[in-house]
């Protein structure tokens, strides 16, 4: 099973920012507070202290244990790991906060927000393959969304695995069904990619998620977490009645 969690800051309440900001100031590593420490902006601040605040929840969840139990380091690769598990990756965007959790499987996550004016003298990005040209057309009617979706997509595969300096241009996005892709190597490919299979996901009107895993997981075995959804539900996205492994996020509306 995958747990999403997923913060909209817009509709974010008191409590439910306190109770962020407060994982984070009781869990947060030395590491966690030293890069907080280097952004500049008051706003970015507490961007970082909310975001990584609601990753504790969501970890805490999964795992039964309390935020500042949990040691977040980072993995030889660079990836952010939890000691002891459970798996999970985190993307910020826009008014969304998703955090991806699973005790099975690695995963990768991304949230972008799509463009809302058309620029039609926009360049093709570098992160199109000569390969994803076909594809574009199919992720929507304008090249600059579809070019955002596809970075999503690719993103996430990136994230999944760590490799987050390969250049997004030598990997080939397909579909393999409503919403399902799968990422290889393009043509253009110098060294090995890691394949990996992306499930990408509307949140609303301008707000894309991209879940990635290194095998194909059917739509069942991803579900909402609940009691941290600040809006209405993803479609087609279920919610997890299984009391979340026995704990609840302390997010009250």
């Amino acid at each position: 099973m995958i747990s999403l969690s997923i913060l909209a800051l817009g509709s974010l309440t008191e409590q439910a920012r306190l109770s962020c900001l407060a994982a984070f100031e009781h869990g947060a590593g030395a590491a966690e507070r030293e890069r907080m420490s280097r952004l500049r902006r008051e706003e970015d601040r507490l961007s970082y202290g909310l975001s990584h605040g609601f990753l504790r929840l969501a970890l805490a969840a999964e795992a039964g244990q309390a935020p500042q139990d949990l040691t977040i380091e980072a993995s030889p690769s660079g990836k952010p790991v939890c000691r002891g598990g459970p798996h999970f990756n985190m993307s910020h965007a826009g008014d969304y906060i998703v955090v991806a959790v699973s005790r099975e499987r690695e995963v990768g996550v991304d949230v972008e927000v799509l463009p809302r004016s058309h620029d039609a003298t926009r360049p093709v990005s570098i992160a199109v393959s000569e390969e994803d040209l076909r594809l574009l057309p199919y992720l929507a009617e304008r090249r600059d969304r579809a070019e955002t979706m596809l970075w999503s997509i690719k993103e996430a595969s990136l994230k999944l695995t760590g490799d987050v300096m390969v250049d997004p241009g030598h990997m080939a996005a397909r579909q393999i069904g409503e919403g399902i892709f799968r990422v290889a190597p393009s043509r253009a490919a110098r060294a090995p990619i890691h394949d990996a299979f992306v499930r990408q996901i509307r949140l609303d009107e301008h707000h894309v998620l991209s879940l990635a895993t290194y095998e194909s997981v059917a739509l069942s075995q991803i579900a909402e977490a609940p009691a941290c959804w600040r809006g209405p539900p993803v479609p087609n996205i279920p919610m997890r009645t299984d009391q979340f492994a026995g704990r609840s996020m302390e997010l009250s509306l």
